[in-house]
């Protein structure tokens, strides 16, 4: 597809979706969902977790450039455009810079390739806000009472860390634009490995750790999170302030990059770029939802 086709599609991907959005405000809201601003209920992570995430980031940094594995082109405009203060805190050694972007990544006025991009300019609010409420939090919830046969509430309730955008049900569950579907895919995948002792999970492309969440909240499971310097620092910071129970092996404890069953024994989470080789570690599920096609060919094989 070349450019202008490219041009025409997202030119009319928005006008799709901002027609729909109007047409969402003739119908009812559902009174128990209540859109948040990330960047008005804020919440701060723990500052030493945040320096110790710091310390494995630089060196991923440093060690990633003598690797053949990049981003795809479309992820390193996405890295140069909205992780700019992220490459900018190695760049420069800033903490306080790093400290900030990943206590706020999920309100991020940018997409981030880690949410929804939600396709409608911020100077339309109303249409914009109704898209969100309806669409995204009354419609998503609707979607997921009917695949779980109205679960309990409490298991979409998900922690802010990151100030992500959401929304509370019943003025007490906090979700993001992801949780229903995360909540879902994670229940699913962690039904496949309940006959299995002690399993193994590596996820390609983690996020910001959302799913992983979810899958490790009620088995004892070990689990790799494989994925860009940038995307590790955040799914790193989630997770740790999310389990701080949990072991969590980061970059910067890793020799030689590579790693043997011996080196994850006494691990819960294993954050590693995709240059970290492991040896004779049986991994029991793989797990990659809409990553691969945004990788280098050469990356993928």
């Amino acid at each position: 597809m070349n450019y202008n086709k490219r041009y025409v599609a997202a030119i009319t991907a928005r006008i799709r979706i901002f027609l729909y959005s109007f047409f969402l405000s003739f119908f009812k809201s559902n009174p128990n969902i209540k859109i948040i601003d990330g960047s008005k209920t804020y919440i701060f992570g723990s500052t030493e977790i945040s320096k110790r995430i710091f310390k494995s980031y630089i060196k991923m940094k440093e060690d990633g450039g003598k690797d053949s594995f990049s981003p795809s082109p479309v992820w390193q405009n996405i890295l140069d455009v909205t992780y700019k203060d992220l490459l900018d805190s190695h760049k420069f050694n800033d903490f306080k810079k790093f400290e900030k972007f990943i206590n706020n990544f999920g309100h991020s006025k940018k997409y981030t390739g880690l949410t929804y991009k939600i396709l409608i300019p911020r100077f339309f609010n109303f249409f914009r806000n109704q898209y969100i409420k309806k669409n995204m939090l009354d419609n998503q919830f609707k979607k997921w009472n009917f695949f779980t046969n109205n679960k309990n509430i409490k298991e979409l309730n998900t922690p802010k860390y990151g100030n992500h955008h959401g929304g509370y049900i019943q003025n007490s569950t906090f979700v993001t634009h992801t949780s229903f579907y995360h909540e879902i895919y994670g229940s699913i995948l962690a039904n496949f490995l309940h006959d299995k002792s002690n399993p193994i999970i590596a996820e390609i492309g983690g996020g910001f750790g959302s799913l992983t969440r979810i899958i490790m909240l009620d088995q004892k499971i070990k689990y790799f999170i494989i994925d860009l310097p940038e995307t590790i620092a955040l799914s790193t910071f989630f997770l740790n302030q999310n389990f701080p129970e949990k072991k969590i092996l980061t970059y910067n404890n890793i020799k030689n990059n590579k790693l043997i069953v011996d080196d994850i024994a006494n691990y819960d989470i294993i954050m590693i770029p995709p240059w970290v080789n492991f040896e004779n570690i049986k991994i029991d599920l793989f797990i990659n939802t809409r990553s691969m096609m945004e990788m280098n060919f050469d990356t993928f094989v």
